[in-house]
Order: structure tokens, then sequence, then C-alpha cells
């Protein structure tokens, strides 16, 4: 299945997904001002979407700038986001347009890591937001932990939405890491006996690899990052593998001394 992303993330996505709303973003941007300070500095949104979490950062003080492969997304957002005309482009996170540099931190939500397939493609992912980061700046990853999918992952569900339905269908790959999810879009008064059979108005799928703790960790540090702090939700709770829905990951662009990382 190549590229899936290239094709998934289009008008219906913020429906599809809209339980990730602004309220989330504005404690992710409070859990942020705890470790980083925001008022004036530079943070790059690296698969920003629509912006939500540009906005909290841009109205906790932040220089909000933003990077997505998806045009649809892009010009959804709400045009008062950022400080600048030019502060969300189009690109690929694997060549961040950016110079050397650039940015006091980086962000990464919503497990937007793991599109690839490819080790390599992940960790030019990391060495990017390195790249663009001022000497010990700031990355922020949050990715879905593992184990915890691994016990609560639901195999089928259907979806009641204004605008549609949804038929999801998820299921662990051979790897035992690789999520693939199909998603089948019908109207939003089909009736459960006519999901089965009718033509889906648009049909989705997607394949995410997790990386469990010490993998990611493994990854920060061997493009150039120290890892200051792992969390397991949005509230900063320790991160617990057994318990925790989320892997949140703080780390810091590690100097770079005589041509080499330090």
């Amino acid at each position: 299945m190549p590229e899936w992303y290239r094709e998934s993330f289009d008008e219906l996505y913020s429906d599809l997904y809209s339980h990730r709303d602004d309220e989330e973003s504005v404690r992710v941007v409070e859990l942020l001002g705890r470790f980083v300070r925001l008022p004036g500095s530079a943070v790059l949104d690296v698969c920003c979407g629509e912006g939500r979490y540009l906005k909290a950062l841009s109205r906790a003080g932040a220089k909000a700038h933003g990077l997505d492969l998806s045009e649809t997304l892009l010009k959804r957002r709400d045009g008062t986001v950022g400080v600048f005309p030019d502060a969300c482009v189009r690109g690929d996170m694997r060549s961040l347009p950016f110079r050397d540099g650039t940015f006091d931190m980086c962000i990464n939500m919503f497990t937007s890591m793991g599109y690839f397939g490819k080790n390599e493609d992940e960790l030019g992912v990391l060495r990017e937001m390195r790249r663009v980061l001022k000497p010990r700046g700031y990355c922020f990853v949050d990715h879905g932990n593992l184990a915890w999918l691994k016990r609560h992952l639901e195999p089928h569900t259907v979806r009641r939405r204004p605008r549609f339905t949804t038929v999801e269908t998820r299921a662990f790959l051979n790897d035992g890491r690789t999520v693939e999810k199909s998603v089948r879009v019908y109207p939003a008064h089909v009736p459960a006996r006519g999901l089965s059979v009718l033509e889906p108005l648009r049909t989705y799928r997607e394949r995410v690899r997790f990386f469990t703790r010490s993998e990611l960790g493994d990854c920060m540090a061997r493009v150039g990052f120290d890892v200051l702090r792992v969390m397991g939700d949005y509230a900063g709770s320790a991160f617990d593998e057994c318990l925790s829905p989320r892997l949140i990951v703080l780390a810091r662009r590690r100097r770079v001394a005589a041509g080499r990382l330090e």
C-alpha cells in the first residue's frame, strides 16, 4: 500500500477525527509550557493539518509555523493562525523546507510518524527536525503506546456522524507493530443492514508503524537528541508501558563540537 498518506488527508479528515479538538490542543500547549518557554519562541508543527495546535501556540505567545503534505488541510486552516502570512507551508516532513537552526522547538503530534514503512525514512524525519532546530532546541513527539494499543485495539467500529456513517476495521500486521486501518464512508442515515451491501461513498486505508519507548528513544539519540522526559498522556503523567495510552517524548538537540555530536 504505497504512500497512502498522500490521499487520505482530504476534506473528510477533520470529521473522521473530530475527537481531536481545540480543547485537546490547548491541553497539549499547556503541557509544553510547563517545560519550555513559549512566548516569543519559534515553533514548527510538523504535520500541522488544519492548524489546531498552531492556534493554541499562537495564543500562548509562540511564533507558530506549520508544515503539512495535504494541500486540502492547509487550505482549510483558520486564516488567523500564525504570526506571519507564510506561517504554513506545504512539504514532506522528510525534507523540511527551512534553513538550519530556524526554530526553538518542533512538535509532531497524533502519531504522525511511522507512515513510511522504512526505518531510515522515520530517522530522516527526526534528523530533519534536529537540523532546523537552534542549538539546544526542543523536540516534542506524540506517539501511540504500542503495548497499550495491543490490548485496546478495536477491530471493528461503526460511527454515526451528522454528515456520514463510517465503518472502520483495524488489525495488526504480521510484524506485530504495524496497524492497518480501513475506513468505508456511507451516507449519514444508511440503516445497519445496508452497510454490508451498499457501495461506500469513499474508502480510506491507513498503515502506521508504532515504536516502543526504547525504540523511539534510541532513534532520537541516534540522530542527535537527548531525551529529557517521557510521558504517557496530555496531562504529563509519567509513562507506564501497561497503562499509558500515549508515548510522548520531550527531547533536546544535542550540541555539535568538532564536527560531531556530543
